[in-house]
């Protein structure tokens, strides 16, 4: 598996390549979609959040580009994860 961090995609059922991807059939609001990624790096931090982070790290010294319909959301999370890094903490 190659894990892409130039692209963020959010599409439902992309895979596990993809941490900001919902699992496929999520039909969730905005809102879910950010407790899902609140979750995953709570809950499933491998291999989940330990790629949300290392994303969050791609995006201080890059530009990324972020497809599919969360794509909103996955900048903030990534906004957010990038903020506490700057802080000295893990991520979140």
């Amino acid at each position: 598996m190659i894990l892409d961090l130039n692209v963020i995609q959010t599409e439902p059922g992309a895979g596990e390549a993809h941490p900001f991807a919902p699992p496929a059939g999520f039909g969730g609001s905005s809102e879910d979609y950010l407790k899902l990624m609140r979750r995953r790096y709570k809950e499933e931090f491998h291999p989940f959040g330990q790629r949300m982070v290392t994303a969050a790290r791609f995006a201080a010294a890059h530009s990324q580009r972020f497809t599919g319909p969360f794509a909103r959301e996955a900048q903030r999370v990534i906004d957010g994860l990038k903020a506490n890094l700057d802080k000295g903490g893990r991520g979140a």
